[in-house]
């Protein structure tokens, strides 16, 4: 895996610079090392895009080591970092949340949203406040 993102980031970047070799320079504007603006915004974006596709990666990997060591140690449902983070209700005490109704033999169950999408949704509101206070009235 790490080969191939090697060689494909390589003839990526043999290709970015391939109007260096032109004659006439009269018109096309070189910025830096051949390339003109268009290139090096492309070169920029894919180069933050692999950090940020390399750094999801290493995150997921130590989120499902995180999780794994949980799950074996037994210690899941109690953990201290993930209930907080979920919000979950024991297996045991589903009883307790369980609606009246059922669809086609499924029940459900009448669990609160998780924390952290609570947290998130009114951020996202006070940031739409600020938003339209900054670049709407003010």
């Amino acid at each position: 895996m790490k080969n191939k993102l090697i060689f494909i980031f390589t003839i990526f970047l043999s290709l970015a610079g391939s109007e260096s070799f032109a004659q006439d320079t009269s018109t096309t504007p070189y910025v830096a090392g051949g390339m003109d603006m268009p290139q090096i915004v492309l070169l920029t974006v894919v180069l933050i895009l692999i950090t940020i596709l390399l750094v999801a990666i290493y995150v997921l990997y130590a989120l499902n080591l995180f999780l794994t060591s949980a799950k074996e140690s037994g210690d899941f449902k109690g953990n201290p970092i993930m209930l907080p983070l979920t919000g979950a209700v024991p297996i045991e005490q589903e009883v307790d949340i369980m609606l009246d109704h059922n669809y086609d033999g499924i029940r459900e169950l009448d669990n609160q949203l998780p924390p952290w999408w609570v947290y998130m949704f009114y951020g996202t509101i006070i940031f739409a406040f600020v938003y339209m206070w900054y670049y709407h009235i003010n």
